[in-house]
């Protein structure tokens, strides 16, 4: 679980701080400073190959895949470890699991 905090932490504030003043980022009539795109996503890429690049040949852009995957996997499977503790009856788990499982589509 701190590993995916410490990836969103890093990624919030790259992208968060990109560009100087900040509202720049999202008003194209204010200027600023902005991080140049392609150097957004050479970060990006990065944290994928910075994972993968010692465990198997994997491009830098399919790190970031996979590392994509294993996040999206662990935040399904997060509620079902909360909701099996839950003390409700069965048909009240099973409506929360399907509520927060939509969330797969």
């Amino acid at each position: 679980m701190a590993f995916f905090t410490i990836i969103t932490v890093v990624t919030v504030f790259v992208f968060g701080l990109q560009c100087i003043p900040l509202r720049a980022v999202w008003d194209l009539k204010v200027r600023g400073n902005c991080i140049p795109t392609k150097v957004l996503f050479r970060i990006i890429q990065a944290q994928g190959s910075m994972l993968f690049s010692k465990v198997s040949r994997i491009s830098p852009a399919d790190g970031r895949i996979v590392l994509s995957v294993i996040m999206d996997v662990c935040c399904v499977l997060l509620p079902g470890l909360v909701l099996r503790r839950l003390q409700v009856g069965w048909k009240q788990k099973l409506g929360l699991m399907v509520a927060l499982g939509l969330g797969l589509l």
